[in-house]
């Protein structure tokens, strides 16, 4: 539940309340924010949370701030970013567990024409915390693409993508109890397809990751390289209906 009051067309203010009943974390918490914008595309917001956590191995009190930036100059390029630092404190096993987090994302495109583009994407994050319960890391995930579609034959569509990964909490994958592997890598992909005629496509994908990796922070990275190719074709064959094979090969 929430609200939203427009002093101006360039300033307003907002408030929201959000309940989290029914998941692992029951959670209660309060937003307020700022923003304004300007006439050149350019949006600043702030905002202040505050909540309670009710976590099955301890509660905690939340408070967070964050400052956003969006822009867009109506035509090629679009950037938006936020910074947010949080605090958790509570008490796990009859001890404190403060946590202290860092937080950063930023987004964007720029065209360089109507047949081709960049992407670009940049997260971050740092914890430390005073409980050896709780995952104190850094985590930096860094990628850039280039997309390409030539207008005058779109039948060739070409994406290729350079990823930085760097983690060190050990993210966790597909509800697995315990973390993920920390690792530092490197990846490269590129993807394309190809449209023959009306009735078949081509398309392929070729990846690698350069990388080290561990199963947790306490043993040392090991090297840990992945290569990747797929071909596929598509066929339509009715108004709705394709029919697709893929062959992959992973190293």
């Amino acid at each position: 539940t929430g609200g939203r009051y427009q002093f101006t067309d360039a300033f307003a203010v907002f408030s929201e309340n959000t309940y989290d009943l029914f998941g692992v974390h029951k959670a209660f918490s309060a937003g307020y924010g700022a923003e304004y914008r300007f006439d050149n595309g350019l949006a600043l917001s702030a905002l202040y949370e505050v909540g309670r956590v009710k976590d099955p191995s301890g509660d905690f009190d939340r408070d967070a701030v964050s400052l956003g930036a969006d822009y867009s100059d109506g035509e090629r390029f679009e950037f938006s970013g936020r910074l947010e630092y949080r605090r958790d404190q509570g008490m796990i096993a009859g001890g404190p567990a403060d946590t202290d987090t860092v937080a950063a994302i930023i987004a964007g495109s720029y065209d360089f024409s109507d047949a081709s583009g960049l992407v670009f994407a940049l997260d971050l994050a740092r914890t430390r915390t005073t409980s050896g319960s709780l995952p104190s890391g850094d985590y930096a995930r860094a990628s850039i693409g280039y997309a390409l579609r030539p207008i005058a034959d779109d039948r060739l569509n070409l994406l290729g993508r350079y990823t930085f990964l760097h983690d060190m909490y050990g993210q966790q994958v597909d509800g697995a109890a315990a973390p993920g592997p920390v690792q530092t890598s490197h990846v490269f992909s590129l993807d394309a397809t190809y449209e023959l005629n009306q009735w078949w496509e081509l398309g392929g994908k070729i990846g690698m990751r350069l990388g080290e990796s561990a199963p947790d922070k306490t043993q040392p990275l090991a090297r840990n390289n992945a290569y990747l190719g797929v071909l596929n074709a598509r066929y339509h064959f009715m108004n709705e209906w394709d029919a697709l094979g893929e062959a992959r090969y992973l190293y």
